[in-house]
């Protein structure tokens, strides 16, 4: 994890010196699969992210984004992500989205996609 401390400091001192509005995206250029920087954190912190969903409730609307070093989901608003800048697009993510087909702690199924099981059951 030494070679990612390095690199989200880096990232965090770019985030954080550039003005609050540098890098702000309209919300109709957001879309599934855009790799990001995102603030999903009351610290302020800055992450690689990639949207997966877009969603709109009245008069707000907020993006699901997958933490791509992580592995964690969030919810954020549209004005804690920022476009991506190039310098931090060589690393390769360092977490892999993934689900469990079944809850073995509780016996029974977890609502998963086709394509998950299927990625899961082949050899």
């Amino acid at each position: 994890r030494g070679q990612l401390n390095d690199f989200e400091s880096k990232l965090n001192d770019h985030y954080g010196s550039i003005a609050p509005t540098a890098g702000l995206m309209p919300v109709d250029s957001l879309f599934p699969g855009l790799l990001c920087a995102v603030s999903p954190f009351s610290d302020g912190s800055w992450k690689r992210g990639r949207v997966l969903s877009l969603c709109s409730a009245g008069a707000s609307s907020f993006l699901e984004v997958f933490v791509v070093d992580w592995g964690n989901t969030s919810s954020v608003k549209p004005d804690q992500v920022r476009s991506l800048h190039q310098d931090f697009c060589d690393l390769p993510a360092q977490a892999a989205q993934c689900s469990l087909y079944q809850d073995a702690t509780r016996r029974r199924f977890i609502e998963t996609s086709p394509s998950s099981c299927k990625f899961f059951s082949s050899p």
